[in-house]
């Protein structure tokens, strides 16, 4: 009775290892987490839309709303794998920002553009 008792803590720790082991890859695939071109040509888009839209009256908040209207539509965009994980939410945050200054950068040359 008791070697069939230690045989099963043995098991058990195995279980254990293995979830370890699983917990430790999903840490490690959250760090190396990337967005996809067509992810990335979604944000760009959508920013575009934004600052070029007669409602925006300003851009330095315009990531925000960048960010709620993917949050919106994150099935059609196919945007499901990133909300609700607090990691990949970051990644997103900061390529959305990224994205966002090089639209508003683009917009100061096309409206200095015209006014010369």
């Amino acid at each position: 009775m008791l070697d069939l008792f230690k045989h099963r803590n043995e098991k058990d720790e195995g279980i254990g290892n293995i979830q370890g082991l699983f917990n430790d890859i999903k840490i490690r695939l959250e760090d190396t987490f990337a967005l996809t071109k067509e992810q990335e040509a979604n944000i760009r888009a959508i920013a575009r839309d934004v600052i070029y839209a007669p409602s925006c009256a300003s851009v330095t908040d315009m990531h925000l709303e960048v960010l709620t209207i993917l949050e919106k539509e994150k099935v059609t965009l196919r945007f499901t794998n990133i909300f609700g994980n607090p990691a990949r939410e970051r990644v997103l945050l900061s390529c959305i920002k990224s994205h966002c200054a090089s639209v508003q950068g683009h917009f100061k040359e096309a409206v200095s553009y015209r006014i010369v």
